[in-house]
């Protein structure tokens, strides 16, 4: 049988060269090499736990989610993303943890977003990212699609049955280490109390139809708009890392130009 030994192991890493660009404001790096056609843009917006304050923290998950499940005030989620659909491969946000290895008192959280398209088209990533950051629909319009989404997660707790060792690891490493304490609030056990914890009130509030509206403003779309709008300062003042990935270097050029003036 084909085996490896340690020997056939390259004791060199791969290095992938990049070209750098420096701004007020934002870094960019320019990656270019063989991808069909295709560019990727992946850009991050570092340092949010400056922003958010610790009140915010477990909205942040729901957050994320919901730019992909409220839609606007015109149009359903369902069809911005057939739009998307046509004219991108994808994009993707996303609230991590950054952690540095040998300080963990740095460690904190970043705003990320994706997107990936044919070269053609992939300005209009920038679209899409701007229009679901600026036009998300964070109102008791938005009741029925908030709250199926919270029961959904409420329900959902796979995670610990099929991986508790896992959980339990990581709850036990956020005493110690702050990017571990940060991301309980976005998954595990901290994340999973607070979804639990709303959608006991939910179910409590659907009683009367009043106090529901009042519960989904105040406690649950009000959190959310604030979180937004500190997402929307932060893309605005903030700064940034940017890698464009493409095979083109006009085109990845362009494409940074469009960003930065955008």
């Amino acid at each position: 049988l084909p085996s490896l030994q340690i020997e056939d192991i390259n004791k060199e890493g791969f290095v992938f060269d990049l070209e750098k660009s420096i701004s007020d404001k934002l870094d960019v790096y320019k990656r270019i090499t063989s991808t069909n056609g295709i560019t990727y843009v992946k850009t991050q917006f570092m340092d949010l736990e400056k922003q958010v304050d610790q009140r915010l923290l477990p909205f942040l998950s729901l957050y994320v989610m919901s730019l992909t499940t409220l839609g606007t005030k015109n149009q359903e989620y369902h069809e911005i993303e057939d739009e998307i659909n046509l004219d991108l491969g994808g994009i993707q946000f996303d609230i991590d943890t950054k952690s540095v290895y040998n300080d963990l008192s740095t460690s904190g959280l970043l705003f990320e977003l994706q997107g990936w398209a044919l070269n053609t088209r992939s300005p209009k990533i920038f679209d899409f990212w701007k229009k679901i950051l600026e036009e998300t629909d964070f109102s008791t319009e938005k009741i029925a699609k908030i709250k199926t989404l919270i029961k959904s997660l409420a329900s959902n707790t796979a995670s610990f049955s099929e991986s508790g060792h896992t959980v339990a690891r990581s709850y036990a490493a956020s005493k110690i280490n702050r990017s571990y304490a940060l991301d309980e609030y976005l998954s595990n056990v901290e994340n999973t109390k607070f979804i639990n914890d709303l959608n006991e009130k939910i179910t409590n509030a659907e009683k009367d139809s009043e106090s529901e509206i009042e519960l989904f403003k105040t406690e649950i779309f009000a959190p959310l708009k604030e979180i937004n709008e500190i997402v929307l300062n932060n893309i605005k003042n903030a700064k940034a890392k940017t890698i464009v990935h493409t095979d083109n270097d006009k085109h990845a050029s362009e494409l940074i130009k469009i960003f930065k003036e955008s």
